[in-house]
C-alpha cells in the first residue's frame, strides 16, 4: 500500500483525502519513485480543480 492525496469528486466542493492505495502494477518502462516530501501551488490547483481541468 501506499498513501496519497485524492479528490473523490471535482468542483467547488472538491476536497482532496488522505488515503492508502494499492501500489501500481509496473510496466518494463515504468519508474516508481519515492518521495518523502512535496509542494505545491495550492491556490492554483485549487482553482484548476474547481474549473475542472482534471476531469476525464
Amino acid at each position: 500500500m501506499m498513501q496519497a492525496l485524492v479528490f473523490k469528486r471535482y468542483g467547488k466542493s472538491s476536497q482532496p483525502e488522505h488515503a492508502d492505495i494499492p501500489r501500481p502494477a509496473l510496466g518494463p518502462n515504468d519508474l516508481l519513485v519515492r518521495v518523502h516530501a512535496m509542494g505545491n501551488s495550492w491556490p492554483r490547483l485549487a482553482k484548476s480543480l474547481t474549473e475542472g481541468a482534471f476531469a476525464r
